[in-house]
């Protein structure tokens, strides 16, 4: 965080403080950082975070993860079987 200081824990964050950590939180994270890691560089929830985001008019980024189908698991009914290697 460049001008602004890392708040301390359970520090109560408000006014121009909590504007300006906002938009380094929406910089960070429009550059591909995820919220739970900006939440461990400045020691604050992940709930914090995301509201901030929010609060700074950030568009989420859908959760991580390649989400299977319930028809593309192993032993789901009328699954496909396995190919062989």
């Amino acid at each position: 965080m460049t001008d602004v200081e890392p708040p301390h824990r359970y520090q109560r964050i408000t006014g121009e403080r909590r504007r300006l950590l906002a938009a380094w939180y929406a910089e960070r994270y429009r550059a591909g950082v995820p919220i739970r890691a900006l939440a461990r560089e400045t020691n604050r929830s992940f709930g914090f975070v995301r509201t901030a985001l929010v609060e700074a008019g950030v568009s989420l980024r859908p959760r991580g993860g390649t989400r299977q189908r319930w028809d593309d698991r192993a032993g789901a009914p009328g699954a496909a079987e396995p190919r062989p290697v």
